[in-house]
């Protein structure tokens, strides 16, 4: 697997996600008879945070995660050293968040996870580029 097909098993991945907490909030309206936004319902404000955490964070990791894949010095391994707690951290987080109400193990661990992806994405494209530049 090369950086390319890396950075398209990831961002997949993500997409399938957002869409999967999309139509758990598209269900959860209709069952609930709610035309536009939560309803003032407990569980369909969960649904709806869900999601919105999600599309908050996983689009900047995606595109830090192609940045990397176009960096000719960055190597496979930092791709994956970021995108896979990024994206385990946004499966468990929403899993939480969807299912719990108040903190709940997947929640904290999630939130945990998409950041330490952040950061290793982040410091990543930061090294990856000033390597680049001095080469």
């Amino acid at each position: 697997m090369d950086k390319f097909e890396a950075a398209g098993l990831y961002t997949g991945l993500g997409l399938i996600w957002l869409l999967l907490l999309g139509i758990s909030v598209i269900r959860g309206r209709q069952s609930k008879r709610i035309s536009l936004g939560d309803g003032e319902d407990a569980h369909m404000q969960r649904l709806v945070r869900a999601h919105a955490n999600a599309t908050e964070w996983l689009p900047p990791g995606l595109i830090a995660i192609w940045g990397l894949a176009l960096l000719p010095g960055a190597p496979l391994w930092l791709l994956h050293a970021g995108a896979a707690p990024l994206l385990l951290g946004r499966l468990l987080h929403g899993f939480g968040l969807s299912t719990s109400s108040g903190a709940s193990a997947p929640r904290v661990i999630g939130m945990v996870l998409t950041m330490t992806g952040i950061v290793i994405l982040g410091s990543g494209l930061i090294w990856a580029a000033l390597s680049a530049a001095f080469i």
